[in-house]
């Protein structure tokens, strides 16, 4: 047995790879990081960030983070769209969704403007200002997207201050109307690019 950094005088460096045989304790279980797109900006201006690999059967809950994520053009709206086929067609699946917006004082309404009716794509989720210090960071999560009996379902909660400097929180939930697997996602805007940004997708482990 080996006792590491069971006292000053006892501690013991492993450099390089270690592999585990068997199961993962539980308390060694938890978020996975597959992979981080950091646009290193502000001035980044891509029209779209995309995650085509990483999503298949290895997890069956993915995350996706997105910090400070600050758009070219003020009052777009950041966009999400799904793939069954790894990118290369994003109109393949129809979507239904409800969304929900907290304004600053802390009222709630339901927000047609991320609403989805049935075979209509992309998901909007937030509509931020383009000012220096405004941002949108957020998290979506989904659920079973390997999986081919069912609908793939999404949940997505995000942070933003508005072009006319409200701040809101969004929440929106949705299904992706299809049994196939869904295999890559991507961010793009219903007007303008993208100026900055970190994107990270985790995988929950089974």
């Amino acid at each position: 047995d080996v006792t590491i950094g069971a006292g000053a005088s006892s501690t013991t460096t492993i450099a390089g790879d270690l592999a585990v045989t068997g199961s993962l304790p539980t308390a060694a279980k938890g978020w996975v990081k597959i992979s981080q797109t950091n646009l290193g900006g502000p001035d980044a201006d891509v029209s779209s960030v995309e995650f085509t690999s990483g999503i298949d059967s290895t997890y069956d809950i993915y995350r996706i983070t997105l910090l400070n994520v600050h758009i070219e053009t003020d009052d777009k709206t950041i966009q999400m769209e799904f793939s069954t086929d790894g990118g290369s067609n994003w109109d393949a699946v129809s979507k239904v969704s409800t969304a929900f917006k907290v304004y600053g004082d802390s009222t709630l309404s339901t927000s047609s403007a991320f609403d989805l009716s049935a075979s209509t794509n992309p998901q909007g989720f937030a509509h931020p200002g383009n000012d220096n210090d405004q941002a949108t960071s957020g998290e979506i999560m989904m659920y079973g997207f390997s999986d081919t009996t069912y609908m793939k379902h999404y949940v997505i909660n995000s942070a933003y201050s508005a072009n006319n400097d409200t701040y809101y929180g969004s929440f929106v939930y949705g299904i992706c109307d299809t049994a196939s697997a869904i295999n890559a996602v991507r961010f793009t805007m219903n007007s303008g690019n993208i100026d900055d940004g970190t994107f990270t997708l985790y995988g929950l482990t089974k």
